[in-house]
C-alpha cells in the first residue's frame, strides 16, 4: 500500500499532473469505484444507491453503506473492510480504482 500511495503522491506533486493522468492507462472494464458512506440516514443511503443505478455504473461500484442505526462494531470494521477491498482490487486484480469515503 505504501508504494501505491507513493505513486499517487508522485503524480499529484509532479508538474504535469492532471486528473486524466492518474487513470490514463485504465481501461473501462479495469476501473472500479469503492464508495463508502458511514453513519448516514436511510434517505441518504437510498439516494446513493439510486444514483449509481440510474447512471448505470452499479456494476463497477463497490458500495459500502453503513446506516446510522447499525451497531457500533460495524462502524469500526467498515474502514478496514474497505481497505482490504481496495488492496484486493489493486494488487490481485490489477484494477485502477477511485475510493471515496463519506462520514
Amino acid at each position: 500500500m505504501k508504494y501505491l500511495l507513493r505513486y499517487v503522491a508522485s503524480l499529484v506533486w509532479s508538474s504535469d499532473w492532471s486528473p486524466e493522468n492518474l487513470f490514463e492507462n485504465a481501461e473501462e472494464d479495469n476501473f472500479a469505484i469503492v464508495f463508502v458512506a458511514m453513519v448516514v440516514n436511510m434517505e441518504t443511503a437510498q439516494f446513493f444507491t439510486h444514483d449509481f443505478e440510474q447512471n448505470g455504473s452499479m456494476e463497477s461500484v463497490m458500495l459500502f453503506l453503513n446506516p446510522a442505526n447499525d451497531p457500533t462494531i460495524e462502524c469500526i470494521i467498515t474502514p478496514r473492510t474497505v481497505l482490504t477491498t481496495a488492496e484486493y482490487l489493486a494488487f490481485e486484480l490489477g484494477s485502477m480504482f477511485l475510493s471515496y469515503l463519506r462520514i
